[in-house]
C-alpha cells in the first residue's frame, strides 16, 4: 500500500490549498459594516401586518390537530390518532425541530407512527431525525420527492444557496430582517445541523393509509413543486395543502432560482382541494383557516388569480409582447388585489409573468437585438464615450438618483463600476440606490435581495457557508450525484490538451467510478473503465466526509491507497475541480 510520504506534504498543501468540492465561507450576522447595520430602514405597513401570520405558538385547530407556527420558516403539524401520532413536515434543521418536538410532546405522549412530507423543500424536511430519535419511522411522500431531495445537493447547489440566503435575508441584522414573508426567518444557514430522513413509502397519484388508527388520504397535487401533495383527513374534515396555499400571492417563480413551475397544474391542484369541502385548512406556512365557506372562497380566489396571470400572459405572448411589455400588460384586477391573502408580500405577479414567458418560449424575446448581447465592458465603454468620459457616467447615475429614478440610476452605476470596480464613490452610490429601492419595496424577497446586495458592497467575501450534515446524511450521500458535480466544477482552461482517466474505488459499501478528462470535458462513469492513469482506493465514508468538508484533502490523500499512480498525481488531478467562487 502506497501512502502519502512526509516529504510531499508541503507540496500537496500548496497544490490543493483551499480545495474542496463544495465551497463555504463563514460569516456571522454581526460582521456587517457598522454604518449599514445601524442604519434605519423604513418598514411598510403591509410587511408589518404580515407578521400576524406567524406569531410563534402551537395552535389547536380542532380535536387532534395542532400546528406549530413561527418556530422557523415552515410550520410543523401534529395529528393525533387513537394509537399514535403523525407529523406533517418536520422543520428545516435539527435545532428548530427539537424545539417543536418538545412542545408536541407536552400535548401527547403517544408514539410517533409516521411522518409525511408535503414536498421536498429544505425548510420542511431537514429536521426529521429530531422527531424520530434514532427509531425507524415510516416516512410518506410522493414518488418524485427522493429525486427532488437529491437535487438539493446538486450541480447548482452553490448558486441556489447564495441566492437563497440573499432572498431570505439570512445575514441581515434584526433591524433589517423584518420577517421572511411566509415565516419569521429561514433557519437554514452555515450554523445549522441538518438531519434528513429519506421517504420510505411513496405513491404516484393517491394513497389511502391508516396511521395511528387514523384514515388519511395523500393526494398528488403539483404546484409550487412538482412533487407537492396535499393531505386530507376525512374524519376531521381537515386539509393540509403544503405550499400550494399560504397567506400571500403565491411564489409562482422564486428569485433564488427554480425550474419552471407549471402554474396551470397549480390551479388544477387547488380545484382538487376545493372539491374536498374542508372545514379546516392547515397550510405549511402562515396561519390555519376555519370554516367551509371561508376556505372555499380563499382557495377559489387563489386558483383564479393564478389562472388570470397565466391566461393573460399567454394572451399577451400571442399579441407578440416581450417580457418587459407583458409585465405592464398583466395586472391583477381589484377583485384579487383587495384580498389580504393575495398581497404580493412573497410571490410577485411580474416575476410570474416572466417565468411563464420563459417556461413556454425560452429566453429569446423575439426582438432582433436580443439575439446577441454586447459584452458588459464594451457596453460601459460605449456609454462612457457617449457621455464624454467616466466622470460624466458617474454624474449621470448620481443625477438619476437625485431624481429618484432608482432603477435607471442602478443601471448607470453598474456601467460605471464595470469600468471602475473598486471605485469607493461608485460603490457607495450603488449601496444608497439599493437601500432606497428596499425602502419602497413591499415584496419581502426583493427587499432582502436589495439590502443584502447593499451589505455585500462593504464586504470582500460572500458570507454564505453550507449547513452541516448529520452522520446519517453523510452516509446516505449518493456518490453518483457527487461525481456529476465533479464534471461541472472542471476548470478546463487549466487542462488544455489533457487526456486522463482516473479511477475512484470505495469500500463499505463497494462502489467505483471513473472520471475521464478529454477535449475539455470531464465525464463520470460508474465502475472502473479502461486503462487508468491514476487509481485511488479508500473507504466511502472518508470520501463523503471530504466532500462535505468534515475531512481535509490532506487526510484523504494520506489515508487512501494507490494501486496505480500516487497521491501527488491524484492531488494534481483534484486541483482541476476546485469550484468557482460565486461573484454575481
Amino acid at each position: 500500500m502506497k501512502k502519502l510520504e512526509n516529504g510531499t506534504r508541503l507540496f500537496l498543501s500548496l497544490l490543493v490549498l483551499n480545495f474542496t468540492l463544495f465551497s463555504a465561507v463563514s460569516c456571522k450576522k454581526d460582521d456587517s459594516f457598522k454604518d449599514f447595520s445601524n442604519r434605519k430602514i423604513t418598514h411598510t405597513n403591509l410587511l408589518e401586518d404580515q407578521k400576524k401570520q406567524f406569531v410563534k405558538g402551537v395552535y389547536k385547530v380542532t380535536d387532534g390537530v395542532y400546528v406549530a407556527v413561527g418556530f422557523g420558516l415552515a410550520n410543523s403539524i401534529l395529528i393525533l390518532g387513537p394509537t399514535g401520532k403523525v407529523i406533517i413536515d418536520v422543520m428545516g434543521d435539527m435545532k428548530r425541530a427539537k424545539e417543536v418536538k418538545k412542545e408536541f410532546d407536552k400535548i401527547s405522549s403517544l408514539p410517533l407512527k409516521g411522518i409525511i412530507y408535503t414536498h421536498n423543500h429544505s425548510d420542511h424536511i431537514f429536521g426529521g431525525e429530531a422527531f424520530s430519535e434514532g427509531k425507524e419511522i415510516p416516512v410518506y411522500a410522493h414518488k418524485k420527492t427522493k429525486q427532488a431531495i437529491d437535487k438539493i445537493i446538486s450541480k447548482l447547489e452553490l448558486a441556489i444557496r447564495v441566492r437563497s440566503y440573499r432572498m431570505f435575508g439570512n445575514f441581515l441584522n434584526k433591524e433589517h430582517l423584518s420577517h421572511a414573508g411566509i415565516g419569521p426567518f429561514l433557519e437554514i444557514n452555515d450554523e445549522s445541523q441538518l438531519g434528513l430522513l429519506y421517504p420510505t413509502h411513496t405513491f404516484e397519484k393517491k394513497l389511502e393509509i391508516n396511521i395511528g388508527g387514523l384514515d388519511i388520504e395523500l393526494n398528488y397535487a403539483p404546484g409550487e413543486t412538482d412533487d407537492q401533495i396535499f393531505v386530507y383527513i376525512p374524519s376531521k374534515k381537515a386539509l393540509f395543502p403544503g405550499d400550494n396555499y399560504y397567506h400571500s400571492f403565491p411564489n409562482l417563480y422564486t428569485i433564488r432560482g427554480t425550474a419552471y413551475r407549471d402554474v396551470r397544474h397549480w390551479s388544477n391542484s387547488l380545484d382538487l382541494m376545493i372539491k374536498k369541502k374542508p372545514h379546516f385548512l392547515i397550510p405549511s406556512h402562515t396561519m390555519p383557516l376555519k370554516g367551509e365557506e371561508t376556505i372555499r372562497e380563499n382557495l377559489s380566489n387563489y386558483r383564479d388569480a393564478i389562472r388570470f396571470v397565466h391566461d393573460q400572459t399567454i394572451r399577451g405572448i400571442n399579441k407578440g409582447m416581450t417580457p418587459d411589455e407583458l409585465v405592464e400588460f398583466v395586472k391583477l384586477p381589484e377583485v384579487y388585489t383587495s384580498k389580504p391573502y393575495l398581497a404580493e408580500v412573497y410571490g410577485k405577479v411580474e416575476w410570474a409573468v416572466r417565468s411563464i414567458f420563459s417556461g413556454h418560449l425560452g429566453w429569446f424575446n423575439g426582438h432582433s437585438k436580443s439575439l446577441y448581447s454586447i459584452p458588459k465592458n464594451k457596453r460601459s465603454h460605449y456609454f462612457k464615450e457617449l457621455l464624454g468620459g467616466k466622470e460624466n457616467l458617474f454624474k449621470a447615475a448620481k443625477q438619476a438618483f437625485t431624481k429618484k429614478r432608482y432603477l435607471f440610476s442602478l443601471e448607470l452605476i453598474d456601467l460605471f463600476l464595470n469600468l471602475e470596480p473598486k471605485n469607493k464613490s461608485g460603490k457607495n452610490l450603488k449601496k444608497e440606490i439599493l437601500i432606497k429601492l428596499s425602502e419602497k419595496e413591499t415584496n419581502i424577497n426583493a427587499r432582502h435581495y436589495f439590502l443584502t446586495r447593499a451589505q455585500e458592497l462593504e464586504q470582500d467575501n460572500l458570507p454564505y457557508g453550507r449547513p452541516k450534515l448529520s452522520n446519517n446524511m453523510v452516509d446516505s450521500l449518493d456518490l453518483k450525484l457527487v461525481f456529476d458535480i465533479f464534471s461541472v466544477n472542471f476548470a478546463q482552461e487549466k487542462a488544455e490538451g489533457l487526456k486522463q482517466r482516473v479511477g475512484f474505488e470505495f469500500t463499505n459499501p463497494n462502489q467505483s467510478f471513473t472520471l475521464l478528462v478529454r477535449n475539455g470535458v470531464a465525464k463520470s462513469y460508474k465502475g472502473l473503465i479502461g486503462k487508468l492513469d491514476v487509481h485511488m482506493k479508500c473507504p466511502s465514508r472518508l470520501f463523503k466526509n471530504f466532500i462535505v468538508k468534515n475531512t481535509s484533502v490532506l487526510k484523504l490523500l494520506a489515508t487512501c491507497s494507490y494501486p496505480i499512480g500516487n497521491s501527488i498525481k491524484m492531488a494534481r488531478f483534484l486541483s482541476l475541480f476546485k469550484p468557482s467562487r460565486f461573484k454575481n
